[in-house]
């Protein structure tokens, strides 16, 4: 790959001197400086590209408009998408504070805007860094600024890429997956090389690392990262759910196909054990087992993908008419698959025994998967829903940055406003932005930047999507408005929420008084249900807003 920058700098009055050591300005009022970036890539399979020509087009056009204009621009390009989701904490004495101050307060003086500040900004870096027609966000979206970043600033699919969209549902952008979609595309491929050369099946497999160029084969190294060939079909998960919140039937039948070369992979995959049918051997991302063991006989987190894979793919023959004999299959298979287990302690099993953990407060909850980003546990299956807390509970408050957004997720499906509210201020922590790489002690930088560290965008939008799962729920069998309010958001007010069938959710609260509007895109009978309170069953025609009440207990 080859790269061109030019920049341009543009001072009010002053002075400009030039020479070896660079550019320096003196004495100016202002100065716009203007930076072109432009590479030789055109796809995966193409890199024949004029760098020079296109960066200097880009620098030529920017000329043409003053600062002021660009900065309208910009707006006015990322503002429509912004402005279809609304979040109103109230504010206080502390929005008038720097924001560095603001966060590093954030545990001791709560901070109401500070909060749908932040919700917002993750929805913003997602607009602006996977825009349709472009890549999809890599670990630091589209502000790298190292030539060799941690990790290449590339794709992380055992959570990080999946975590990057959770929100392009709940919060009204789905635009902004179909770079996502054309990622996924481009692995079907390259993963069935890799599914038939290394493994020995059919189907598509892709490990846990990828990039532009659509890599799928294994990363170097240990086992506990590499050796766990289901990233594509965890994205699968976030393609379909996708639908469920569209219900766009067009779009289903785009990825349909990626979900059956997934299908295919996990199916060759099954083998028989004590259990029932399990994926063997397996691991559970990036976690370890006694000293130094990471591959055990199956794992939670595999089946769970498998299962949830399985069933989005059964759902999408029935709602687009197919019968084949991989459906077939699948049916079969789920009957015989291993479920999910309950531990001594009484948590999840994370593998098939309950070996003892290397670390116990480990960044990762992915043999949780069932809760989020699966459907398999909800209230309804009471048993494992109370495993879930406990698992959660061993897991513990801390973490990396991204890990603290997705702990904060987890809470509020476990409904459970108050732990949000921790977590949370364990989230809302500076981080030095010269510290070094870390796995502990995660936060945000001073410019609101998510820090693991460094720097990774999915915290940031991570928690956009956790906020969503505060406000409002819908998988399951029931639509939940504020099922995770914390104590300290005593007043609010959002709106353009979407829950799955494709039905806008607005809603206000005062105190414990609970209103509410629904409007579904098409005719549809729910269960709703206000924070902890009756369940209620209520048919709705489509297009027409229906306004209702509730009490928060």
């Amino acid at each position: 790959v080859e790269y061109r920058t030019v920049a341009e700098i543009s001072p009010e009055g002053g002075t400009t001197v030039a020479d070896s050591a660079g550019i320096t300005v003196t004495g100016a009022d202002a100065v716009t400086i203007l930076v072109s970036i432009a590479t030789n890539f055109n796809d995966y399979k193409d890199i024949s590209g004029d760098p020079v020509s296109r960066a200097e087009a880009y620098l030529t056009q920017a000329k043409k408009k003053s600062y002021k204009r660009l900065r309208a621009d910009h707006i006015a390009a990322y503002r429509p998408w912004i402005e279809r989701v609304s979040l109103d904490l109230g504010a206080n004495a502390q929005a008038a504070k720097t924001t560095d101050a603001r966060v590093r307060e954030f545990a001791t003086h709560f901070d109401p805007q500070l909060v749908s500040l932040y919700f917002q900004f993750g929805r913003y870096l997602l607009i602006c860094s996977s825009q349709p027609g472009g890549q999809a966000a890599t670990l630091q979206g589209i502000w790298n600024h190292q030539t060799f970043p941690a990790w290449d600033s590339k794709y992380t699919i055992n959570i990080n890429t999946e975590m990057n969209y959770w929100m392009t549902g709940p919060l009204n952008l789905a635009q902004m997956q179909e770079p996502l979609v054309n990622l996924c595309k481009a692995l079907v491929k390259n993963g069935q090389k890799t599914a038939r050369e290394l493994l020995n099946c059919e189907g598509t497999a892709c490990f846990h690392n990828t990039d532009i160029w659509g890599k799928t084969s294994p990363a170097t190294g240990k086992a506990v990262w590499a050796f766990w060939p289901f990233g594509e079909a965890w994205l699968c998960r976030n393609l379909f759910d996708q639908y469920l919140f569209t219900e766009d039937k067009e779009y289903l039948k785009e990825i349909m196909p990626i979900l059956e070369e997934n299908v295919r992979f996990c199916l060759a995959q099954l083998q028989e054990t004590d259990q029932g049918l399990a994926i063997c051997p397996a691991t559970s991302p990036e976690n370890l087992f006694y000293e130094d063991c990471s591959v055990a006989e199956y794992s939670e987190n595999t089946l769970a993908i498998a299962r949830n894979l399985f069933r989005d793919y059964v759902r999408g023959c029935e709602v687009l008419g197919l019968q084949n004999q991989i459906m077939c299959d699948v049916l079969e298979a789920l009957e015989r698959m291993v479920p999910t287990a309950v531990g001594s302690k009484g948590q999840i099993l994370e593998w098939n025994q309950e070996f003892p953990e290397q670390d116990v407060h480990h960044r990762h909850v992915s043999h949780l998967y069932e809760l989020h980003p699966g459907c398999g546990i909800t209230p309804q299956t009471p048993e494992l829903y109370k495993a879930v807390r406990k698992s959660l509970e061993l897991r513990g408050d801390e973490g990396t940055g991204w890990s603290l957004a997705w702990k904060v997720l987890m809470w509020a499906r476990m409904e459970d406003g108050a732990h949000v509210e921790k977590i949370m201020k364990n989230l809302f922590y500076v981080v030095d932005p010269m510290e070094e790489m870390g796995i502990r002690r995660g936060g945000i930088y001073p410019n609101l930047f998510c820090a693991h560290p460094p720097f990774q965008i999915d915290g940031n939008l991570g928690y956009s999507a956790a906020v969503s799962e505060i406000l409002v729920q819908s998988q399951g069998e029931e639509l939940v408005l504020l099922p995770a309010l914390p104590p300290s958001w005593k007043n609010g007010e959002a709106t353009g929420f979407i829950a799955r069938g494709n039905i806008r959710v607005d809603l206000k609260w005062e105190g414990k008084n609970v209103t509410y509007t629904l409007t579904p895109a098409h005719d549809t009978t729910l269960r709703l249900r206000v924070g902890k309170g009756d369940v209620r069953g209520y048919s709705l025609r489509g297009g027409v807003a229906y306004e209702g009440n509730g009490m928060l207990s």
